[in-house]
């Protein structure tokens, strides 16, 4: 979703790009998929009783390093989660307002990732939603959590959100 007025933009219901990031990522039956990574580390695979020891990151940058490179404020989806039935990413949205952006109470601006669709597979992280505008009234929600893994297969990691005032 991208939207841009000369003006105010008021949001009164729900926008949402929710489940429209990429499908699932790596991962098969065999091989229980991790929950997908982007503003924070999706959860990581449990066997037998313990959590793998494995660095292996699903998502579209390396969470603990690569957040303050200017290159990754370029607003983008969230990722799928391991496995062939791990749920989707969120989506991206963009508002520009060239006066202010109001998000009333009843309003809500979602990005969030869908939940796995089977036990043993991951749910996708949360997508972006970046926001300018000269001033911004939020009484409503936002959201780019990840997706739930079922019955205790891995979440997916949240999203990412960027607030740009200039007044």
């Amino acid at each position: 979703v991208n939207m841009t007025s000369a003006g105010n933009i008021t949001i009164l219901g729900t926008l949402t790009s929710s489940g429209l990031g990429p499908q699932a990522g790596v991962g098969s039956p065999s091989v229980p998929g991790q929950g997908a990574s982007y503003g924070g580390s999706g959860g990581r695979v449990q066997c037998d009783g313990y959590f793998s020891n494995t660095n292996h990151q699903i998502g579209s940058i390396n969470v603990n390093t690569d957040w303050y490179l200017p290159t990754n404020l370029n607003p983008t989806y969230g990722s799928g989660g391991g496995g062939q039935f791990g749920g989707r990413g969120g989506g991206r949205i963009i508002l520009r307002a060239r006066r202010t952006l109001n998000v009333r109470k009843s309003g809500s601006i979602l990005a969030v990732g869908s939940s796995a669709l089977e036990e043993g597979y991951g749910g996708g992280s949360g997508g972006s939603i970046s926001i300018f505008a000269f001033n911004i009234t939020l009484s409503g929600n936002i959201s780019v959590k990840g997706g739930d893994g079922v019955q205790g297969s891995p979440a997916g990691g949240g999203g990412r959100v960027l607030l740009d005032v200039s007044n």
